[in-house]
């Protein structure tokens, strides 16, 4: 076998591995910055359990305050023309 050939093949196999090594990293870093989705049935219990301070309507977006922290809840309504 031509050393050349076996050099190739081996480099090749490295770029492999890193690449595997890079894409499981990435995955594992993405997945942990996504945002909780809520359901409209937690949006409801929001409501019921008087946690929202205010709320408003902004296209096809329900953004709430919540009274206990900082953070804002945005929920995606559905579109009634259909």
């Amino acid at each position: 076998m031509d050393p050349k050939n076996k050099r190739t093949r081996d480099v090749a196999f490295y770029v492999l591995i890193l690449v595997i090594l890079l894409a499981a990293v990435y995955t594992w870093t993405s997945a942990s910055n996504v945002s909780t989705q809520y359901q409209f049935s937690d949006i409801v219990d929001l409501f019921q359990q008087e946690k929202v301070e205010s709320f408003v309507v902004e296209g096809s977006n329900l953004l709430l305050e919540l009274r206990d922290s900082d953070e804002t809840v945005e929920y995606e309504l559905y579109d009634v023309d259909l």
